[in-house]
């Protein structure tokens, strides 16, 4: 019998614009780590010390187009190291590929779209690594590509690290779930292909357009990837239109209360100001005045 997969699962999580250009400031400033190390402090007695460390990743110029391949196209890490200048146009600015993973069920069906300016300015920088590829080979980012070949878990660990040392995120989930040997990365380099569908989901990309441009069959899996943001959500509700639009009672002429909310269909009825003359109970001052400008209003309301 073939167990069926695991419904509960762990998916990427998405980078936030902030966290993005910490990531990418990094390639200028430098990546830094806290680490515990031992020292021998007085009378040779072994000391536990937090220290903070300096992490370079190997092809480090290579590494950061690598990150903005993966960013702002929303390829895969695989069709991201193994990227040619073939797939690239500078003179109209696009770029177009076919996914590896999924070239077989689509018959080989191309992804094109236009180059993000950060990725067409990294892509000019990396015009200088091209003497670096051996023979006939012309990838963008050689080194890496060479390295993909026999090493993909190195390259991959050194985007964790790079994460983690830009952010300070955790890069692996805190507990292991009950069909996984190990913990699951929450943080690894196929969170840029999450960050970019979360980018055009949140702008306001539909999913289709989405869909075809990060080479996705259809929309469902593209939802998956779509993680909304708070804000986003927030303008989808304020979008509405509002059908019922309440009315204010009147304020006291002294001023020391604030007008209080009351439907409209309800404002004038006994019980409305009864409810409003309770509620101000905690305030006598104000009360008095308050219920006799409601009451006033009320007769005004009946006699038209």
């Amino acid at each position: 019998m073939i167990e069926s997969k695991p419904v509960q699962t762990e998916s990427r999580l998405p980078f936030t614009e902030e966290q993005v250009k910490a990531i990418f400031d990094g390639f200028k400033n430098g990546f830094f780590y806290e680490t515990e190390v031992v020292r021998l402090g007085p009378g040779r007695i072994p000391m536990r010390m937090r220290k903070v460390l300096p992490f370079e990743p190997m092809f480090k110029d290579e590494m950061r187009v690598l990150l903005l391949l993966c960013c702002w196209t929303g390829c895969r890490g695989q069709d991201g190291c193994v990227m040619r200048w073939s797939n690239v146009d500078l003179e109209h600015n696009t770029i177009t590929y076919i996914p590896h993973k999924t070239a077989r069920v689509t018959n080989n069906r191309e992804v094109s779209l236009p180059l993000h300016p950060d990725l067409a300015a990294g892509l000019r920088d990396a015009l200088a690594f091209r003497d670096r590829n051996h023979g006939k080979a012309d990838y963008i980012i050689p080194s890496v590509a060479n390295r993909f070949s026999y090493n993909p878990n190195g390259v991959q660990e050194d985007v964790r690290k790079i994460i983690h040392c830009a952010t300070g995120l955790s890069v692996t989930a805190d507990e292991c779930l009950e069909h996984r040997v190990f913990r699951a990365n929450r943080y690894s380099l196929h969170s840029f292909r999450h960050t970019f569908v979360s980018f055009c989901v949140n702008a306001g990309v539909p999913l289709d357009v989405v869909a075809s441009i990060v080479g996705h069959g259809n929309s469902v899996m593209t939802r998956h990837y779509a993680h909304i943001s708070d804000a986003a959500k927030k303008n989808a509700i304020m979008a509405l239109p509002v059908i019922t639009k309440p009315e204010t009672t009147p304020i006291p002429p002294d001023g020391s209360e604030a007008a209080v909310i009351v439907p409209s269909s309800r404002l004038f009825t006994g019980n409305a100001v009864r409810k409003s003359c309770m509620n101000f109970a905690a305030n006598p001052s104000s009360l008095e005045s308050y219920c006799r400008a409601t009451v006033a209003m009320s007769a005004r309301a009946r006699s038209r």
